[in-house]
């Protein structure tokens, strides 16, 4: 069994990018409410900023913001003529229509592919950048040789910002795709060479839902327990040893997926500013 190092893999494209001529433009980045864990994510990506000598600019709204708030904020965001990308802070408020809100974000500011246009140009296989949670994805498979074309695979939750365009990218490279939202059971994933998760919810998939050998790829994070847990149950590992023969990887939580997420972030913002 191998735990893939998330933070290694992120710190290798980080110093890959450090060697690259560092863009003169401003990392945006918009907040809206008062969200103490997106306030953390935030904080972490100004302070990678800092290390590769981007600029940010941090706006901050409050949880009341109007529709027509956002939308003035956001073009002014945008019409600063130093301005080289903005990142809207998910999740938003309730009472937002988060697709009005996301289509504002024009694909040539869209560093996360989260926009309306610009994950159509993704879904067109016309846009030069990858959703973050795509990029992770790509990073993880190419370093344990995981050959797609021959392999089953499962994604688990089809939210908006992993499972469906981490689905999306897989349609024709995966030999089969199973697509699972968050209430289907899951104990039919023995077919499953690799499981890609998003759902959010520690400890959803056991181990002995899984075929031997399988790789698994965990976006979820979940707090509720009093500490961060993803959705495969990697506890019960520790609990019951022989568990272990089961997995040949898998990303922990934390220190699996989300630095890698925030890396690649960063590499498309550079793409975005050559």
């Amino acid at each position: 069994m191998l735990i893939v190092n998330g933070r290694k893999i992120a710190d290798d494209i980080l110093r890959r990018l450090e060697k690259k001529t560092t863009p003169r433009k401003t990392f945006g980045i918009l907040l809206i409410g008062d969200d103490q864990s997106s306030l953390e994510v935030i904080r972490m990506k100004i302070k990678i900023a800092k290390r590769l000598g981007i600029q940010t600019d941090f706006t901050r709204l409050p949880h009341t913001a109007t529709f027509r708030t956002v939308q003035k904020t956001i073009t002014k965001i945008l019409s600063t003529k130093n301005n080289g990308g903005l990142l809207l802070q998910l999740p938003l408020p309730k009472g937002l229509d988060r697709a009005k809100v996301l289509a504002l974000i024009p694909s040539d500011k869209d560093m996360d592919v989260i926009g309306e246009e610009g994950l159509k140009l993704f879904h067109q296989d016309k846009n030069p950048l990858a959703p973050p949670a795509v990029g992770t994805v790509q990073e993880i498979l190419k370093k344990e040789r995981f050959p797609l074309e021959k392999k089953t695979v499962a994604v688990v939750g089809l939210g908006l910002l992993v499972g469906r365009p981490i689905a999306n990218w897989l349609k024709g490279r995966a030999k089969h795709l199973a697509l699972y939202d968050a209430k289907r059971k899951f104990t039919s994933l023995k077919d499953a060479d690799l499981v890609v998760s998003g759902v959010g919810h520690g400890g959803l998939i056991k181990p002995t839902y899984l075929k031997k050998g399988v790789g698994i790829i965990d976006f979820g994070n979940d707090f509720r327990s009093g500490h961060l847990r993803g959705d495969f149950d990697a506890e019960l590992l520790e609990t019951k040893p022989e568990l272990k023969k089961r997995i040949g990887f898998y990303t922990p939580t934390p220190g699996g997926t989300g630095p890698i997420v925030i890396a690649k972030l960063f590499e498309n913002f550079y793409k975005l500013n050559k």
